[in-house]
């Protein structure tokens, strides 16, 4: 059973919850921390007040803060006592990974808080889960017997979370070999319910007071969160009772690309190579491999001499022309192909490639084939293909999300809260 905490206030209902809260931010900004070597700063004691007033009423606030205004320290003191008001966590939306350490550091405004204060204030990190190691991954790689494997595997053995931070000195050739991702059928897997990924999302989804989340993982559960619970699947995030998103001015890209679709070139090229290995293969594989192969190279080249030169972004457009319209038709002509001989071959046991490695191929062949049907099905005034300048993936993203955010983002909450 866990210990009654320390509440910063006391009130009898939600009304005298608004009342006391305003009065509980003005004593804090205008007296504890004061006390303690903090300035008072109208700017941050005005934005507090306003970021309250919304909470409480349910309302979106949009506060625009100046770098050592004390934005921060502004909406902890209204997040916190609402989660504890509610019983449900806050959740606090980070540009950036770098952003959530920032925030959950010793030395971050939030342990700041809590010291000063007096509150014992319990706030836990939700990472992208290619932050995490998978155990099934790790048991091929180990196997090839290399000195960073023994290395890993000592690693292995002591975390409790396996998170990429923990060891960051593994490259990310090796950590693209080890970590989870998409492709990985976690409801067929073995170690299902016992690896590292399904111990770090129990830990985050106790939270009682903070869960500090990146930009992309909270558009990752938004967008997928209904799809989830229809499916009897839980969410990647547990019930909130609101949303904070630091520096919400870079929303839209994180949302946008969670959005849409992508295709991985190298992902792809890497199935093509194991397909390639594998020792008696039926010959009808070996086509489709092939074929899949071929027709994805014409596809990329199409495209990137499709790209709308722009020299400042890592995000190079791409101009729809009838000769990408066509090449793209035939890529996805292809990757039917080679999903049906995957799944004949599989259903004939085919054993030269382990069973959670064919399923995943199954997923990325899927969602390549999302991603070429909608390219293939909307004009421009819909989506946005572009590809990425640094690994040459291609992106077919939404061109307006205002709608899918007040559909998903606002009910979303008022879902949650009551």
């Amino acid at each position: 059973m866990c210990a009654k905490r320390i509440e910063p206030f006391e009130y009898k209902n939600k009304t005298e919850f608004h009342e006391k809260l305003v009065e509980w931010i003005g004593d804090v900004l205008y007296d504890i921390l004061p006390d303690h070597g903090y300035e008072v700063r109208d700017e941050q004691i005005f934005t507090a007040f306003q970021i309250a007033d919304a909470f409480c009423e349910n309302q979106v606030h949009l506060a625009e803060a100046g770098l050592g205004t004390g934005k921060t320290i502004a909406y902890l003191l209204s997040a916190i006592p609402f989660a504890r008001m509610s019983g449900k966590p806050v959740v606090i939306a980070c540009a950036t990974a770098a952003l959530q350490e920032q925030l959950i550091h010793p030395e971050g405004d939030y342990n700041k808080l809590s010291k000063l204060l007096g509150l014992e204030i319990d706030a836990r990190m939700a990472k992208d889960p290619r932050q995490y190691i998978c155990d099934v991954k790790m048991e091929e790689y180990t196997s090839e017997q290399n000195m960073m494997a023994s290395e890993i595997q000592q690693w292995m053995n002591q975390t409790k979370l396996g998170e990429r931070s923990e060891m960051p000195t593994i490259p990310d050739r090796i950590w693209k070999k080890i970590a989870w991702d998409e492709g990985m059928d976690c409801d067929t897997c073995l170690n299902r319910g016992y690896c590292k990924l399904v111990k770090a999302r129990e830990h985050y989804r106790a939270a009682r007071d903070l869960i500090i989340v990146d930009h992309e993982t909270f558009f990752k559960d938004l967008w997928t969160r209904a799809e989830h619970i229809a499916e009897g699947k839980l969410p990647i995030l547990p019930g909130y009772s609101a949303v904070v998103f630091d520096e919400g001015h870079k929303v839209l890209l994180p949302a946008s690309i969670q959005a849409g679709y992508q295709i991985d070139k190298e992902d792809m090229e890497s199935m093509v190579e194991v397909f390639e290995e594998v020792q008696g293969a039926r010959d009808s594989l070996m086509t489709a491999t092939v074929r899949m192969n071929q027709t994805m190279g014409q596809f990329f080249a199409v495209a990137k001499h499709s790209v709308i030169r722009v020299e400042s972004t890592e995000r190079l457009s791409i101009k729809r022309s009838d000769d990408l319209l066509k090449a793209a038709n035939i890529f996805r002509k292809a990757l039917d192909g080679l999903l049906l001989e995957i799944q004949i071959e599989q259903e004939l046991y085919f054993d030269s490639i382990p069973a959670h490695l064919i399923q995943a191929y199954e997923g990325q062949i899927e969602r390549a084939i999302r991603a070429l049907d909608r390219f293939l099905k909307e004009g421009e005034e819909e989506s946005i293909p572009w590809m990425n300048r640094k690994n040459g993936n291609f992106f077919i993203v939404p061109r307006k999300i205002s709608k899918l955010l007040n559909q998903h983002l606002t009910y979303s909450w008022i879902r949650e809260l009551f």
